[in-house]
């Protein structure tokens, strides 16, 4: 995904400074999403888990636990715990929260999810997701379009994902999901 010169930048970064917050945007989703043994998407980090594994023990062997990712490309609102190893998710090393698309279509709108898997509906996907990786704590494929917003404080760092409704020139915002960040705890807002 990175490469050896961009990792190697990006390592300098995350060891830069004394900063109690490494901010990380990336374009596609970080965490695992692996459902009834098959990945969501290979054109994630999920296929280029070698690479996330250096990431993750790069994180862990340096004690960190400030990586916030930020992240998109799903048309989905989600958040995750970023664990030290998906493997063994004991200790978390950050969090990645995921800005839903503005305007494209999401997994209801598209129905990729039927391609790949033979849940009755969406919302049973999404739940089957989240069981069966429990660092994802939340999940909205079917009704969230929107943006987020990123607040950190020293103690904590706050995204709320606020939701509209994409065909409606009115829509009001209305919030889809808040977390809060800190001390190496994830917790809905």
């Amino acid at each position: 995904m990175l490469g050896a010169d961009p990792k190697r930048w990006f390592f300098s970064k995350l060891r830069e400074g004394n900063y109690r917050w490494k901010v990380w945007a990336s374009s596609v989703q970080f965490s695992r999403s692996q459902t009834d043994g098959k990945f969501g998407s290979l054109d994630a980090w999920d296929g280029y888990a070698g690479e996330r594994s250096q990431i993750l023990n790069f994180l862990k062997e340096r004690g960190m636990n400030n990586l916030i990712a930020i992240t998109g490309d799903r048309h989905a609102s989600l958040v995750t715990e970023i664990p030290e190893s998906y493997e063994r998710p004991e200790r978390l090393l950050g969090a990645e929260f995921m800005t839903p698309a503005v305007s494209s279509i999401n997994a209801k709108e598209g129905g990729w999810w039927r391609r790949n898997w033979s849940y009755a509906s969406l919302e049973e996907f999404q739940q089957a997701e989240m069981k069966q990786n429990p660092w994802i704590r939340h999940i909205n494929s079917i009704d969230c379009w929107g943006y987020s917003v990123l607040r950190l404080a020293k103690d904590s760092a706050v995204c709320t994902i606020y939701s509209v409704d994409k065909y409606r020139k009115d829509s009001e915002k209305k919030i889809d999901a808040q977390f809060t960040y800190a001390n190496g705890r994830l917790e809905r807002a």
